[in-house]
């Protein structure tokens, strides 16, 4: 989100505030989570990102509400430092 200059922190917090407040309606009301495509934006996000939508999904998983995930591109399993 280099593109967004000063904004990009904020929107980053928006953008996980917003996740959060999506898996808590999960949990409220649906049987099975799709993700399709592009979770991160890179097929290398920062740690403290891939923790954060970790902590996530386990809220899912502790509520026994099945994730499944479809790969984008960013997300692709093939590249060797994935």
């Amino acid at each position: 989100m280099k593109w967004m200059g000063s904004m990009a922190g904020e929107r980053r917090r928006d953008l996980k505030a917003t996740f959060t407040r999506a898996i808590g309606v999960a949990l409220d009301q649906v049987d099975l989570v799709l993700m399709a495509g592009d979770i991160f934006d890179s097929h290398r996000p920062p740690e403290e990102l891939v923790s954060f939508f970790r902590d996530q999904v386990q809220r899912l998983h502790q509520a026994g509400i099945p994730v499944v995930v479809i790969p984008g591109n960013h997300d692709g399993y093939y590249y060797p430092d994935s």
